[in-house]
C-alpha cells in the first residue's frame, strides 16, 4: 500500500472515530466544528498518527488554532541539496573551517554574499538560516535582528550598527546613555515576559475549508532533494506561445521562485 492511500485510510477512521463521538458531545453550532472539538480532534491526530504527512501536520495546527507563520504546518526551513559541508569540502584547503577570501577565489565575484556576517571568512555560521523567520518575527531576537538589517540584505555590518546608535544618540555625543538604549530597545521588554495563552483568531472551519479547496496547499508531496521538478507549461507573460519546464531540461540552470500573495 502506498503512504498517500495510507495517508487517506488513517485520516477516514480518524475522522469516523472522532465525528460519531463529537455527534454525542458536541453542544454547538448544527454543521460546524466548535473551537474546543477542533482541539480535540487535533490531540487525536498527534497521538494516534505519529508520521503525518506535511498537510495532516498542517491540518492539526488549524485545528489547534495555530497562526499561520514561521515553523508552523508546512512553514518549516528550507532543505539543500548543497551547504556548508559541501563547500567546505571543495574549498577549505587547511581544513579550519574557515573559507578564507584566498581559498574562494573561484567564486571570488560572490563571496560577500556568502559571508552573510560580514567577518571576512565562510563558516558554517553563514549557513544557518534555521533560527530566521522570513514569514515574520516570532521571537525577539529575530525582531532586534531585522530592526538592525537596515538594506535586508541577511546581515548586520558596522554601518548598521553605527547608524542605529547615531538614529538614538539624541544628544550628539557619540555613545548611547542607558535612557537612550532604552529607548531603542524597550518595544522588545514585553518578549521575556511569560506567553499569554494563545487566542484563537481563526474560525478552523474557514481555514479547513481553504485547506481542503486548495486555497492553502495540497494535499501531494512536492518533489525530495534530487528529484526531477514536476513538468508543467505556461503561456509567456510578454509574447504569444507558451513555455516548458522540460524544454530546458539538461541545457541550462533553473531556478523555480514560488510565492503566496494574499
Amino acid at each position: 500500500m502506498n503512504s498517500h492511500l495510507r495517508s487517506r485510510l488513517v485520516l477516514a477512521c480518524l475522522c469516523s472515530s472522532f465525528f460519531l463521538t463529537s455527534l454525542v458531545t458536541a453542544q454547538s453550532t448544527p454543521g460546524k466544528l466548535s473551537p474546543q472539538n477542533a482541539e480535540v480532534f487535533a490531540r487525536l491526530l498527534e497521538s494516534e498518527w505519529k508520521n503525518r504527512p506535511e498537510w495532516a501536520i498542517m491540518l492539526t495546527d488549524i485545528l489547534e488554532g495555530k497562526p499561520m507563520e514561521a515553523n508552523t504546518g508546512w512553514f518549516k526551513p528550507s532543505q539543500k541539496k548543497l551547504g556548508w559541508q559541501w563547500l567546505a569540502a571543495q574549498f577549505d584547503k587547511n581544513g579550519d573551517a574557515i573559507i578564507s577570501e584566498k581559498e574562494a577565489s573561484d567564486f571570488a565575484k560572490v563571496f560577500s554574499a556568502i559571508d552573510r556576517n560580514g567577518d571576512g571568512g565562510i563558516t558554517r555560521v553563514d549557513f544557518d538560516w534555521d533560527g530566521i523567520s522570513h514569514v515574520g518575527p516570532s521571537k525577539p531576537s529575530e525582531a532586534m535582528f531585522f530592526m538592525l538589517d537596515r538594506d535586508s540584505n541577511g546581515r548586520i555590518d558596522q554601518n548598521e550598527v553605527m547608524k542605529w546608535m547615531a538614529s538614538l544618540d539624541e544628544e550628539k555625543n557619540g555613545y548611547l546613555t542607558p535612557d537612550e538604549f532604552s529607548q531603542g530597545f524597550g518595544i522588545f521588554d514585553e518578549g521575556i515576559k511569560p506567553p499569554k495563552a494563545p487566542v484563537r483568531k481563526e474560525d478552523p472551519n474557514r481555514m479547513m475549508n481553504m485547506l481542503f479547496s486548495g486555497e492553502l496547499g495540497t494535499f501531494s508531496e512536492g518533489p525530495g532533494i534530487g528529484d526531477a521538478a514536476p513538468d508543467f507549461e505556461l503561456p509567456l507573460l510578454k509574447a504569444t506561445g507558451k513555455i516548458k519546464l522540460s524544454s530546458f531540461r539538461n541545457k541550462k540552470i533553473v531556478i523555480l521562485n514560488f510565492g503566496s500573495f494574499t
